[in-house]
């Protein structure tokens, strides 16, 4: 399952126009030269009957060169978080695609170009990934490990960057807030949040007034729904500093307020559930735990209501 991050993310940059921007501000200058970004273009979920992408956060780009004939792929990742699978990722999806468009075996491979948007709580650092190796002769275990296929990274690592320097990039007003709130959002207080998004009414606006896609109206609503995944800020405070930017009210706030605060009263009543059961009747299978998860509110206050007096954990779930 994806995080808040991700979905920001794969909302904004699965958009050629938004990627674009985004990637002539951090591919080097040679290569953003030789591209001709007119002709970028998302890929489909399948390519020749094989699966493109393994999870949602992938976005795969095809790009004509300027000057010869053939296309080049731009792989974006994200991460919000050190990952030792990322480079193994990276590898298995390139492999795939420099091969996946070639007419006939003579063909050359087309070239692909990983880039990785990273937000976590430190600076960028390459994770290696566990290795089998460890009980070998040290020598032999480097020599392996060097032999093992590897793909060098462009990363984007706003870890290092500051808010003037984000500003100053070229790139969509959707593609700026996306990048500033994958950035800064995360683990600010409430305070800090909606200062934010008051220095950002600028961005705001023009994302609201922008054609699309996506549309100004959705791109709004996402922003909101990511600011109240990712702080402690008051649905409230959010809607009321997001609408004061706006040249209308902005209603889809407080509903996805709303929401979130349901789902979280539906979390907190499942994981007291979970306590009493397992303080009554100790360690519980797989499939209860589930059950809870995917239970409604009333089917979670009915079986903490029986919980004290059934004799049996089958009797806490009878008759439902």
């Amino acid at each position: 399952m994806g995080t808040p991050h991700d979905s920001l993310f794969h909302f904004t940059f699965r958009h050629a126009d938004h990627a674009a921007a985004w990637l002539r501000s951090v591919l080097p200058a040679c290569v953003v030269a030789a591209l001709q970004w007119s002709t970028l273009r998302a890929l489909p979920e399948r390519l020749h009957g094989k699966a493109l992408r393994f999870h949602v956060t992938d976005a795969v780009f095809t790009i004509k060169f300027v000057a010869v004939r053939g296309r080049a792929f731009l792989l974006l990742e994200h991460r919000s978080h050190a990952d030792e699978a990322l480079a193994g990722t990276v590898v298995r999806y390139s492999v795939h695609l420099a091969h996946s468009l070639r007419r006939d075996r003579s063909s050359p491979p087309l070239p692909v170009v990983p880039v990785v948007l990273y937000h976590g709580p430190g600076p960028f650092e390459p994770v290696a990934p566990a290795s089998p190796l460890a009980g070998i002769d040290p020598a032999a275990s480097a020599t392996l490990l060097r032999l093992q296929p590897t793909q060098e990274l462009i990363v984007d690592d706003l870890t290092i960057e500051t808010e003037a320097g984000l500003l100053a990039r070229p790139m969509t007003p959707l593609g700026m807030l996306t990048v500033l709130a994958l950035r800064f959002l995360p683990g600010a207080s409430p305070a800090e949040a909606v200062a934010a998004i008051d220095r950002w009414g600028p961005l705001l606006r023009a994302v609201d007034d922008a054609p699309g896609p996506p549309v100004g109206r959705e791109a709004i609503e996402q922003f909101g729904w990511y600011v109240l995944h990712v702080t402690d800020a008051e649905p409230v405070d959010v809607h009321m500093a997001i609408q004061k930017h706006l040249q209308r009210p902005e209603e889809k706030i407080m509903t996805t307020a709303q929401r979130l605060r349901n789902e979280g009263l539906k979390e907190g009543r499942a994981a007291t559930l979970l306590h009493l059961l397992t303080r009554r009747f100790g360690a519980l299978p797989a499939a209860v735990e589930a059950r809870l998860r995917n239970a409604s509110t009333e089917l979670l206050e009915r079986w903490t209501d029986r919980v004290l007096d059934a004799p049996a954990l089958d009797a806490v779930f009878a008759e439902d």
